[in-house]
């Protein structure tokens, strides 16, 4: 056999080999396992519902303004001749801080002066001439009534009775002229004294005072610069005690009362105030309502901004949730109940927002667990595994 034959009967073997193999690898192969799908189940953290009792607050932010300042402004016209302080200067109640020209008005307090002190001698005078008339009528009359006996006999007696008459008549006139002058003195006096004391009063409101204890904010006014009545002259700031301004919805008006003390903070630091202000109307644009809080001046200055904390009406074993647990949609609040590994989706009502807890009026029992976070992507119906949080 030549040595191409060999080959061939080699290679022969070979194949016949491989088809052999080939079929007892089929023939022995395994059965394929059966391939289970597991369904996918979301983690979600939940918190079981529980009742609470808490003394909520809530925070508006306002800002200090003095408690008492004043702007002064002229009570009389006039040149300002001297001005006595500068802004940030600190003046007691009564300080002298501006001076007008006072010479037109010394004058007419001096004239005022004068006439009341001669009203005064005159009644003195007609006092005194009062009791004479009397006198001279008493006399005249007796006269009268010896010339009428007189006249009786004469004629010439008769005419000298008509003269005396007259003459009583003459008396008695300038004793009810007298009289008169004395009715009206008081009257008189009261009006030459208000004239005095006008005059005292205006002559006095040359000299602008301060009417409190306080630091000058502004000086309005320059010496030389003609001042007429009622122009702003000086600003007055006292920042002993200071208010806080602030604007809060009606919810929260009918939690407040006058005097009420209500916590700020300031800078970081604590302190307490006092409700000094509340008004019931509310701003007809804003639909807010306007409140004053006093607080103690010390380490304080105007302009600085104070958080408040403003106490509300005590919420006692209510149900609570967290404000993540919350899913708003179509106009209604939703909770996603954890129920025998399935989530419920309910519709709950909501009562106030205590921080970051919510609390639930109806729809929800104590001891139920909602799921806390991520409601957005839950579904009602799924089925979920509960992770610790």
């Amino acid at each position: 056999m030549d040595s191409n034959g060999l080959m061939g009967k080699r290679i022969l073997v070979v194949i016949v080999a491989t088809v052999m193999l080939s079929g007892l690898l089929v023939l022995t192969r395994p059965e394929p396992e059966a391939q289970l799908r597991s369904e996918n189940i979301t983690r979600v953290e939940v918190v079981t519902v529980q009742r609470h009792s808490f003394s909520p607050t809530q925070v508006i932010s306002g800002r200090l303004y003095p408690a008492h300042s004043a702007m002064l402004k002229a009570e009389v016209g006039g040149r300002l001749m001297a001005r006595h302080v500068q802004p940030g200067q600190v003046v007691a109640s009564g300080d002298v801080l501006l001076l007008l020209d006072s010479a037109d008005y010394s004058d007419r307090y001096r004239e005022a002066e004068a006439r009341l002190s001669q009203e005064r001698a005159g009644i003195e005078r007609d006092r005194h001439l009062l009791t004479l008339a009397s006198r001279n009528v008493a006399l005249q009359r007796e006269e009268v009534a010896r010339q009428d006996k007189l006249g009786q006999t004469s004629l010439a007696s008769a005419s000298q009775a008509g003269q005396a008459r007259q003459q009583l008549l003459q008396l008695e006139s300038e004793q009810a002229l007298l009289q008169y002058q004395i009715d009206t003195s008081d009257a008189r006096i009261t009006l030459r004294e208000a004239e005095y004391q006008r005059a005292a009063r205006a002559l006095d409101r040359t000299r602008v005072q301060a009417p409190l204890a306080a630091t000058v904010n502004r000086v309005l006014v320059d010496v030389g610069d003609f001042i007429g009545v009622g122009s702003q002259v000086l600003e007055l700031v006292s920042a002993q005690e200071l208010d806080v301004h602030i604007e809060v919805p009606g919810s929260i008006v009918r939690h407040l009362a006058l005097d009420a003390i209500i916590p700020l903070t300031i800078n970081g630091r604590s302190y307490s105030g006092t409700l000094l202000s509340l008004r019931i109307d509310p701003d007809p644009s804003t639909r807010t309502h306007a409140i004053r809080i006093r607080v103690s001046g010390e380490d304080l200055v105007p302009g600085m901004v104070a958080s408040v904390e403003i106490p509300l009406a005590r919420l006692s074993q209510v149900l609570t949730v967290p404000v993540s647990a919350i899913l708003q949609e179509t106009g209604s609040s939703h909770l996603f109940v954890l129920s025998d590994g399935r989530l419920q989706q309910r519709a709950v009502a909501l009562g106030d927002r205590v921080g970051e807890q919510r609390v639930v009026t109806h729809g929800l029992d104590q001891g139920e667990q909602v799921v806390v976070r991520d409601v957005a992507a839950l579904s009602s119906g799924q089925s979920v595994e509960v992770v610790s949080r």
